[in-house]
């Protein structure tokens, strides 16, 4: 298995850990994390094939496993808080995530990545053909708008303001919901879009995962269903008893 699924965000885990005064050690993050993704050690997870080889589809789903986790930082480290170390792992996990290699705590969550997911499905579908995701703009816009008067460029609040654009524009995932398909997984992203023809509506993104093991999941297909017309906030509250999480 490719390193990159445990060594780089084994360290941007320590500098997490150092500054929550847990002093781990680099290998006891990479055993963390191999039980994260459902191995019972680091030694397993490194025998495996890799998990974005030549034939495997790029973009991995890890249903993340955290007893699994738990009981792993309770061996390594009997004397520490094991809630407070595998819930800081995760959350720098999610953090640092990518479409390529992705998280999910539970099948109702929407990460960033999951996120960015379904939007790079969607714009990439031909009824986008044409659309541009002016993402950068979005982002100077909301910089003038909400920059106190005379700072300059470097504005601290530009790191949040990018992330609430990230989700915006032309296309906006709003909703999330995993059931399980005959292949392993099928993500169900729901949101609005506005096409070039300035024609908006509800959008539903529909991503298939291959199973590989018990928490690892490979793209298999990805399909996009427009529906002009439609106000997903008026759907939404017609089929209360249906939302996600409930």
């Amino acid at each position: 298995m490719t390193p990159d699924i445990y060594s780089r965000p084994a360290f941007l885990a320590e500098t997490a850990f150092l500054s929550s005064g847990l002093p781990l050690k680099k290998g006891q993050i990479r055993e963390l994390i191999a039980a994260v993704h459902g191995y019972r050690s680091l030694a397993a997870m490194q025998a495996e094939e890799p998990l974005h080889g030549p034939i495997e589809p790029r973009h991995t789903l890890v249903l993340i496993d955290k007893p699994s986790a738990l009981l792993r930082s309770a061996d390594l480290l009997p004397d520490h808080d094991a809630d407070r170390i595998v819930g800081t792992l995760i959350e720098v996990l999610q953090r640092h995530a990518t479409p390529e290699h992705f998280y999910l705590r539970h099948r109702a969550d929407l990460p960033d990545a999951l996120v960015t997911l379904g939007r790079i499905c969607a714009l990439a579908d031909p009824a986008m053909a044409g659309v541009v995701d002016d993402l950068e703009e979005r982002v100077d816009a909301s910089i003038k708008q909400w920059r106190p008067s005379g700072v300059g460029s470097g504005y601290p609040g530009e790191e949040i303001l990018r992330k609430m654009q990230a989700n915006g524009g032309p296309v906006r995932i709003l909703e999330n919901r995993v059931d399980d398909h005959v292949a392993g997984l099928l993500v169900r992203l729901s949101g609005t879009y506005e096409d070039a023809a300035n024609e908006s509506g509800v959008i539903d993104v529909h991503v298939v995962f291959k199973q590989r093991t018990d928490h690892i999941f490979n793209r298999l297909t990805a399909g996009s269903l427009f529906t002009p017309g439609r106000d997903h906030w008026m759907d939404m509250n017609a089929h209360t008893p249906g939302l996600v999480g409930q």
